[in-house]
């Protein structure tokens, strides 16, 4: 028996026969194919079908934010540039509910600067919508105040919300005045035609 050989034997390839992630699809016909990276990466269905819903209903308008939750985001984004994770996120002004932000990258010199709300005519439209409904809701300038302190939001001064309502009285005033001829003019042509 000293001398006797082992046998190697040559180890065989396996064959693939699946797994539940590919005889799941393969049962059902009308599933995507999956892919190497899909199987790796396990991303459930639903997470797909979140994707598609949201490529086909955007999220838009204003929400309010914690900055502590967003300053935690963008520290786990990564640069583009040097694609490193460490996005900085700082305020570099502020002008009533709107700010101006500058995300910067600490490994390499990437910077950009957005704002916290869409502009018209250089004016933040988050700032006119809430002199606005202040306005709709029969409030002033006083209870604004109190309420942006109650949520912790930063405050349009007076003479802001002054200059906005001065804004909103004239449009309201030149849309109702071509309302009001639009009417006359209706009412003057139905009544020619009788």
């Amino acid at each position: 028996m000293g001398n006797a050989k082992r046998r190697v034997s040559a180890k065989r390839k396996r064959q693939f026969l699946g797994n539940e992630s590919t005889i799941k699809h393969s049962k059902n016909s009308s599933a995507t194919s999956t892919n190497a990276s899909y199987l790796k990466i396990k991303i459930p269905a639903a997470f797909d079908e979140e994707i598609a819903e949201y490529q086909r209903k955007p999220l838009t308008g204003n929400i309010i934010i914690d900055m502590e939750v967003l300053l935690n985001l963008f520290l786990q984004l990564c640069c583009p540039r040097c694609f490193e994770e460490g996005i900085l996120l700082s305020e570099d002004s502020k002008y009533g509910l709107c700010s101006n932000f500058v995300i910067r990258c600490k490994h390499c010199d990437f910077y950009s600067g957005f704002s916290s709300s869409k502009k018209t005519l250089n004016c933040p439209e988050v700032n006119t919508r809430f002199v606005y409904g202040m306005r709709q809701m029969e409030k002033s300038f006083s209870a604004g105040f109190k309420l942006c302190g109650t949520l912790n939001l930063p405050r349009l001064s007076k003479t802001a919300y002054t200059n906005h309502e001065n804004k909103l009285i004239s449009v309201i005033s030149e849309v109702s005045e071509l309302s009001m001829q639009k009417a006359a003019s209706e009412l003057f042509f139905s009544a020619t035609s009788y």
